[in-house]
């Protein structure tokens, strides 16, 4: 098994001896993230979690998510926050009811699997 060494904020592992290796590392607001990094070189693993584990702090910075989500998950997320909203007064209670209708109708029908 491969472990990084302590001073690391992130551990490589395999999951079998010999096969490729792993990244893991938790970003707060984000979860664990566990990416597969498509060697078993331990030089080359750090060097990809190094990159993988950079990439995903600088895109939790400016406010992107670190793991790739689908059109019709996110779109579901926003259908919750405008019902949310509508709860809470921020939003007319109609608006809530059209936004559904017409992000399932048409924008979920067309995207739908599609990764953001």
């Amino acid at each position: 098994m491969l472990e990084a060494a302590p001073k690391h904020p992130y551990v490589l592992f395999q999951r079998t001896e010999g096969g490729p290796c792993w990244v893991r590392f938790s970003i707060r607001g984000e979860g664990q993230i566990r990416k597969r990094l498509g060697t078993s070189e331990r030089y080359e693993a750090e060097r990809l979690a190094l990159e993988v584990w950079s990439d995903a702090r600088h895109r939790n910075r400016i406010g992107l998510r670190c793991q790739i989500k689908s059109f019709s998950d996110v779109a579901a997320e926003f259908i919750t926050l405008v019902k949310r909203e509508a709860e809470r007064g921020k939003r007319r209670p109609f608006q809530a009811y059209q936004f559904e209708r017409i992000i399932d109708r048409y924008y979920v029908k067309y995207f739908g699997d599609m990764d953001i």
